[in-house]
C-alpha cells in the first residue's frame, strides 16, 4: 500500500509513505477519519469473499486491529466514515453494514434496502442522514437514529450510479447511467 502525506487545506506534499502488507492481502477500500488518526481498509483475505477491516495508524502505518466481516453477500463496493466518526458504513450491491466506529468487533447492523442493486452511499456534511442510491432510480435517505428509510426521491433519469452532497449541505446531487445529472436543494 502506498500514500501520500497531504496537510490540511493544502496541495499534496511529495512525500510518500509505504507499508508492506501480507502476502495475499489486498486492501480493496480505504476510509480515514475526519481527525486523521485512523485509516481502515477492507481486505480480501485468501478464500473468497472473506473479508476482514483492517485498522491502521497513518503517522506509520502500523496495524491497530484486524476484525473479520462475517457478512457474506457479496463483493463490497464502498467504505467511509460517519461525518463525526459514530459510524463506519460497508456498502455492498444489495446491502449495508453499519459499526459503530469506535467498536468494531461488534456485529454490524445489516440494512437491506431493496431488491435493486446499491450503487453509491454519501453521508450529508451534518452526519444527520446518509443518503444512498441505486438501480431502481431512486435515491433513499436513512434516519441514523433507527436506520430506517425518512425519505425517498425518484427521478426519470435512469439508474442512479453515484451521490454526493454540497460542502454546506445545501445541496445534493445523483448522476445516472443515462449520463444525467439532478441536483436538488436539501430540506432540513
Amino acid at each position: 500500500m502506498a500514500g501520500w502525506k497531504q496537510p490540511p487545506g493544502s496541495a499534496p506534499a511529495r512525500q510518500w509513505l509505504k507499508t508492506v502488507t501480507e502476502e495475499n492481502e489486498p486492501h480493496t477500500f480505504l476510509a480515514v477519519d475526519s481527525k486523521e488518526t485512523r485509516i481502515v481498509t477492507l481486505n480480501l483475505r485468501g478464500e473468497e469473499h472473506a473479508y476482514e477491516l483492517g485498522t491502521y495508524d497513518p503517522r506509520d502505518w502500523s496495524l491497530l486491529s484486524r476484525n473479520p466481516v462475517s457478512d457474506k453477500i457479496g463483493i463490497w463496493d464502498q467504505l467511509l466514515f460517519h461525518p463525526n466518526e459514530s459510524w463506519l458504513v460497508l456498502r455492498s450491491r444489495n446491502a449495508i453494514l453499519v459499526w459503530s466506529a469506535n467498536d468494531l468487533d461488534t456485529e454490524p447492523k445489516r440494512i437491506v434496502p431493496g431488491k435493486k442493486e446499491l450503487t453509491s452511499i454519501a453521508f450529508h456534511p451534518s452526519g444527520r442522514y446518509p443518503a444512498a442510491t441505486s438501480n431502481d432510480e431512486t435515491v433513499k435517505v436513512y434516519d441514523t437514529d433507527t436506520w430506517q428509510i425518512a425519505k425517498t426521491y425518484a427521478w426519470n433519469i435512469g439508474r442512479l450510479r453515484s451521490i454526493a452532497f454540497s460542502p454546506d449541505g445545501m445541496l445534493a446531487a445523483a448522476g445516472s447511467d443515462t449520463g444525467r445529472i439532478i441536483v436538488w436543494d436539501v430540506e432540513d
